[in-house]
Protein backbone atom coordinates (compact mmCIF):
# COMPACT_ATOMS: atom_id res chain seq x y z
CA UNK A 1 0.00 0.00 0.00
CA UNK A 2 2.73 2.53 0.97
CA UNK A 3 4.92 1.63 -2.04
CA UNK A 4 2.01 2.23 -4.40
CA UNK A 5 1.19 5.46 -2.55
CA UNK A 6 4.73 6.78 -2.87
CA UNK A 7 4.79 6.06 -6.61
CA UNK A 8 1.47 7.85 -6.96
CA UNK A 9 2.76 10.87 -5.05
CA UNK A 10 5.80 11.12 -7.32
CA UNK A 11 3.54 10.99 -10.37
CA UNK A 12 1.25 13.69 -8.96
CA UNK A 13 4.23 15.93 -8.23
CA UNK A 14 5.53 15.47 -11.78
CA UNK A 15 2.15 16.70 -13.00
CA UNK A 16 2.50 19.83 -10.83
CA UNK A 17 -0.49 18.93 -8.67
CA UNK A 18 -0.59 21.24 -5.62
CA UNK A 19 0.94 19.84 -2.42
CA UNK A 20 -2.28 20.29 -0.43
CA UNK A 21 -4.16 18.13 -2.93
CA UNK A 22 -1.48 15.44 -2.79
CA UNK A 23 -1.59 15.36 1.00
CA UNK A 24 -5.39 15.26 1.00
CA UNK A 25 -5.45 12.23 -1.32
CA UNK A 26 -2.85 10.41 0.75
CA UNK A 27 -4.59 11.16 4.03
CA UNK A 28 -7.89 9.90 2.60
CA UNK A 29 -6.37 6.56 1.68
CA UNK A 30 -4.74 6.24 5.07
CA UNK A 31 -8.06 6.96 6.76
CA UNK A 32 -9.84 4.35 4.62
CA UNK A 33 -7.25 1.74 5.60
CA UNK A 34 -7.72 2.58 9.28
CA UNK A 35 -11.50 2.30 8.93
CA UNK A 36 -11.21 -1.06 7.18
CA UNK A 37 -9.01 -2.48 9.94
CA UNK A 38 -11.36 -1.20 12.66
CA UNK A 39 -14.37 -2.69 10.89
CA UNK A 40 -12.59 -6.03 10.51
CA UNK A 41 -11.85 -5.99 14.24
CA UNK A 42 -15.49 -5.31 15.11
CA UNK A 43 -16.79 -8.00 12.74
CA UNK A 44 -14.29 -10.54 14.05
CA UNK A 45 -15.75 -10.06 17.55
CA UNK A 46 -19.34 -9.68 16.37
CA UNK A 47 -21.91 -9.54 19.20
CA UNK A 48 -24.92 -9.34 16.88
CA UNK A 49 -26.67 -6.62 14.91
CA UNK A 50 -28.23 -4.99 17.98
CA UNK A 51 -24.80 -4.34 19.51
CA UNK A 52 -23.08 -3.41 16.26
CA UNK A 53 -21.94 0.26 16.10
CA UNK A 54 -23.17 0.49 12.50
CA UNK A 55 -26.29 -1.64 12.96
CA UNK A 56 -25.06 -4.36 10.62
CA UNK A 57 -24.18 -2.06 7.72
CA UNK A 58 -20.67 -2.45 6.32
CA UNK A 59 -18.88 0.65 5.07
CA UNK A 60 -17.35 0.22 1.64
CA UNK A 61 -15.51 2.50 -0.80
CA UNK A 62 -15.30 2.59 -4.58
CA UNK A 63 -12.89 4.76 -6.51
CA UNK A 64 -14.27 6.93 -9.29
CA UNK A 65 -12.30 9.56 -11.18
CA UNK A 66 -9.56 9.51 -8.59
CA UNK A 67 -11.94 10.07 -5.68
CA UNK A 68 -13.32 7.61 -3.15
CA UNK A 69 -17.09 7.28 -2.85
CA UNK A 70 -18.49 5.78 0.33
CA UNK A 71 -21.43 3.35 0.31
CA UNK A 72 -22.91 0.77 2.67
CA UNK A 73 -23.89 -2.87 2.28
CA UNK A 74 -25.70 -5.14 4.69
CA UNK A 75 -23.75 -7.81 6.55
CA UNK A 76 -25.14 -11.36 6.55
CA UNK A 77 -26.58 -11.00 10.06
CA UNK A 78 -28.43 -7.84 9.04
CA UNK A 79 -29.83 -9.68 6.00
CA UNK A 80 -31.01 -12.56 8.20
CA UNK A 81 -32.58 -10.19 10.73
CA UNK A 82 -34.54 -8.38 8.01
CA UNK A 83 -35.40 -11.74 6.45
CA UNK A 84 -37.15 -12.80 9.69
CA UNK A 85 -34.98 -15.82 10.39
CA UNK A 86 -36.36 -17.33 13.64
CA UNK A 87 -34.19 -16.58 16.69
CA UNK A 88 -34.47 -20.26 17.63
CA UNK A 89 -32.18 -21.01 14.69
CA UNK A 90 -29.64 -18.27 15.34
CA UNK A 91 -26.97 -20.83 16.26
CA UNK A 92 -28.01 -23.39 13.60
CA UNK A 93 -26.11 -23.80 10.35
CA UNK A 94 -25.02 -26.52 7.92
CA UNK A 95 -21.85 -27.18 9.90
CA UNK A 96 -23.66 -28.23 13.08
CA UNK A 97 -26.48 -30.16 11.42
CA UNK A 98 -26.64 -33.69 12.86
CA UNK A 99 -26.46 -35.73 9.67
CA UNK A 100 -27.45 -39.14 11.08
CA UNK A 101 -29.32 -41.04 8.37
CA UNK A 102 -29.30 -38.07 6.01
CA UNK A 103 -25.72 -38.07 4.69
CA UNK A 104 -26.78 -38.09 1.03
CA UNK A 105 -29.19 -35.23 1.63
CA UNK A 106 -26.46 -33.09 3.21
CA UNK A 107 -24.20 -33.86 0.23
CA UNK A 108 -26.98 -32.78 -2.11
CA UNK A 109 -27.51 -29.51 -0.20
CA UNK A 110 -23.80 -28.68 -0.43
CA UNK A 111 -23.83 -29.54 -4.14
CA UNK A 112 -26.84 -27.26 -4.63
CA UNK A 113 -24.92 -24.37 -3.07
CA UNK A 114 -21.60 -25.20 -4.72
CA UNK A 115 -23.16 -25.27 -8.21
CA UNK A 116 -25.21 -22.13 -7.51
CA UNK A 117 -28.38 -23.85 -8.68
CA UNK A 118 -30.39 -21.14 -6.92
CA UNK A 119 -29.14 -18.68 -9.56
CA UNK A 120 -31.16 -20.63 -12.14
CA UNK A 121 -34.35 -20.51 -10.09
CA UNK A 122 -33.97 -24.05 -8.74
CA UNK A 123 -34.97 -25.00 -5.20
CA UNK A 124 -35.36 -27.88 -2.76
CA UNK A 125 -38.26 -29.44 -0.86
CA UNK A 126 -37.40 -30.94 2.52
CA UNK A 127 -39.98 -33.58 3.47
CA UNK A 128 -40.17 -35.47 6.74
CA UNK A 129 -41.80 -35.98 10.09
CA UNK A 130 -41.60 -33.38 12.85
CA UNK A 131 -38.17 -32.70 14.30
CA UNK A 132 -35.98 -34.41 11.68
CA UNK A 133 -34.15 -31.19 10.76
CA UNK A 134 -36.04 -29.78 7.77
CA UNK A 135 -36.07 -26.19 8.99
CA UNK A 136 -32.48 -26.45 10.23
CA UNK A 137 -31.33 -27.29 6.70
CA UNK A 138 -33.47 -24.57 5.13
CA UNK A 139 -32.06 -21.97 7.52
CA UNK A 140 -28.56 -23.30 6.85
CA UNK A 141 -29.04 -22.55 3.16
CA UNK A 142 -30.39 -19.09 4.01
CA UNK A 143 -27.27 -18.32 6.02
CA UNK A 144 -24.91 -19.42 3.25
CA UNK A 145 -26.72 -17.21 0.74
CA UNK A 146 -26.84 -14.25 3.13
CA UNK A 147 -23.04 -14.40 3.32
CA UNK A 148 -23.05 -13.73 -0.43
CA UNK A 149 -25.25 -10.67 0.03
CA UNK A 150 -28.37 -12.40 -1.28
CA UNK A 151 -31.58 -11.02 0.27
CA UNK A 152 -33.36 -13.94 1.94
CA UNK A 153 -36.79 -14.25 3.53
CA UNK A 154 -38.19 -16.84 5.97
CA UNK A 155 -41.96 -17.36 6.02
CA UNK A 156 -43.93 -19.68 8.30
CA UNK A 157 -46.84 -20.31 5.93
CA UNK A 158 -49.76 -20.32 8.44
CA UNK A 159 -48.56 -17.00 9.94
CA UNK A 160 -48.12 -15.48 6.48
CA UNK A 161 -51.71 -16.31 5.54
CA UNK A 162 -53.03 -15.00 8.88
CA UNK A 163 -51.18 -11.74 8.28
CA UNK A 164 -52.76 -11.46 4.84
CA UNK A 165 -56.25 -12.04 6.26
CA UNK A 166 -55.78 -9.35 8.90
CA UNK A 167 -54.57 -6.89 6.26
CA UNK A 168 -58.09 -6.78 4.78
CA UNK A 169 -59.30 -5.12 7.97
CA UNK A 170 -56.56 -2.49 7.88
CA UNK A 171 -55.32 0.07 5.35
CA UNK A 172 -55.78 -0.34 1.63
CA UNK A 173 -52.80 -1.72 -0.23
CA UNK A 174 -51.34 -3.50 2.80
CA UNK A 175 -52.06 -6.93 1.32
CA UNK A 176 -49.95 -6.11 -1.75
CA UNK A 177 -47.10 -4.93 0.48
CA UNK A 178 -47.15 -8.17 2.49
CA UNK A 179 -47.41 -10.53 -0.46
CA UNK A 180 -44.98 -8.44 -2.53
CA UNK A 181 -42.07 -8.94 -0.12
CA UNK A 182 -42.58 -12.71 -0.16
CA UNK A 183 -43.15 -12.84 -3.90
CA UNK A 184 -40.11 -10.75 -4.92
CA UNK A 185 -37.27 -11.47 -2.45
CA UNK A 186 -34.08 -13.02 -3.84
CA UNK A 187 -34.48 -16.31 -1.95
CA UNK A 188 -37.51 -17.56 -0.02
CA UNK A 189 -38.03 -20.28 2.58
CA UNK A 190 -41.64 -21.47 2.89
CA UNK A 191 -41.74 -23.30 6.21
CA UNK A 192 -44.41 -25.91 7.03
CA UNK A 193 -46.26 -25.69 3.72
CA UNK A 194 -49.48 -27.68 3.87
CA UNK A 195 -50.12 -27.23 7.60
CA UNK A 196 -52.19 -24.08 6.99
CA UNK A 197 -55.99 -24.17 7.12
CA UNK A 198 -56.96 -25.30 3.64
CA UNK A 199 -59.42 -23.07 1.78
CA UNK A 200 -59.73 -22.01 -1.84
CA UNK A 201 -58.49 -18.58 -0.75
CA UNK A 202 -55.32 -20.00 0.90
CA UNK A 203 -54.61 -22.12 -2.18
CA UNK A 204 -54.98 -19.06 -4.42
CA UNK A 205 -52.57 -16.95 -2.34
CA UNK A 206 -49.90 -19.66 -2.23
CA UNK A 207 -50.32 -20.15 -5.99
CA UNK A 208 -49.80 -16.41 -6.59
CA UNK A 209 -46.49 -16.49 -4.73
CA UNK A 210 -45.23 -19.72 -6.31
CA UNK A 211 -46.34 -18.84 -9.84
CA UNK A 212 -44.57 -15.47 -9.74
CA UNK A 213 -41.35 -16.93 -8.39
CA UNK A 214 -41.30 -19.75 -10.94
CA UNK A 215 -41.98 -17.35 -13.83
CA UNK A 216 -39.18 -14.98 -12.79
CA UNK A 217 -36.63 -17.67 -11.81
CA UNK A 218 -36.68 -16.63 -8.15
CA UNK A 219 -35.55 -19.64 -6.08
CA UNK A 220 -37.32 -20.98 -3.02
CA UNK A 221 -36.99 -23.87 -0.59
CA UNK A 222 -39.90 -25.58 1.13
CA UNK A 223 -40.25 -27.60 4.32
CA UNK A 224 -43.29 -29.82 4.71
CA UNK A 225 -44.62 -32.93 6.45
CA UNK A 226 -46.43 -33.98 3.28
CA UNK A 227 -45.42 -35.34 -0.10
CA UNK A 228 -46.95 -36.71 -3.27
CA UNK A 229 -50.71 -36.86 -3.57
CA UNK A 230 -51.26 -35.63 -0.02
CA UNK A 231 -49.36 -32.40 -0.61
CA UNK A 232 -51.00 -31.98 -4.01
CA UNK A 233 -54.45 -32.24 -2.44
CA UNK A 234 -53.62 -29.73 0.27
CA UNK A 235 -52.08 -26.99 -1.88
CA UNK A 236 -53.80 -27.65 -5.20
CA UNK A 237 -52.68 -29.39 -8.38
CA UNK A 238 -51.51 -26.24 -10.18
CA UNK A 239 -49.31 -25.09 -7.30
CA UNK A 240 -47.92 -28.60 -6.78
CA UNK A 241 -47.07 -28.92 -10.48
CA UNK A 242 -45.19 -25.61 -10.51
CA UNK A 243 -43.24 -26.51 -7.39
CA UNK A 244 -42.21 -29.91 -8.73
CA UNK A 245 -41.09 -28.27 -11.95
CA UNK A 246 -38.30 -26.33 -10.21
CA UNK A 247 -37.74 -28.04 -6.83
CA UNK A 248 -36.11 -31.36 -6.02
CA UNK A 249 -37.72 -33.36 -3.22
CA UNK A 250 -35.44 -34.62 -0.44
CA UNK A 251 -36.91 -36.90 2.24
CA UNK A 252 -35.29 -36.70 5.69
CA UNK A 253 -35.37 -39.62 8.11
CA UNK A 254 -34.64 -40.01 11.79
CA UNK A 255 -36.12 -39.45 15.26
CA UNK A 256 -37.70 -36.24 16.49
CA UNK A 257 -34.65 -34.27 17.68
CA UNK A 258 -36.75 -31.98 19.82
CA UNK A 259 -37.94 -34.88 21.96
CA UNK A 260 -34.45 -36.33 22.38
CA UNK A 261 -33.04 -33.16 23.97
Amino acid sequence: MRKVGEDLIRLMKSLNIPEEIINMEWDEKEEIEREKKEQERICLNCQGVNKCPSGGFLKRYREENGRFEKYYKKCSKRILLEGKMPLLYEDKDLENFEVGQNKKIMERVKEYLRNKEYSKGKGLIFVGECGVGKTHLAVGIMKELAKKGIQVKFVFVPDFLDELRKSYEEEAGLEEDIIGVVRDCDFLVLDDLGTEKITEWSKEKILQVINHRVNYLLPFTITTNFSGEVLKERIGERTYSRIKGVCEELVLNGPDRRLSK
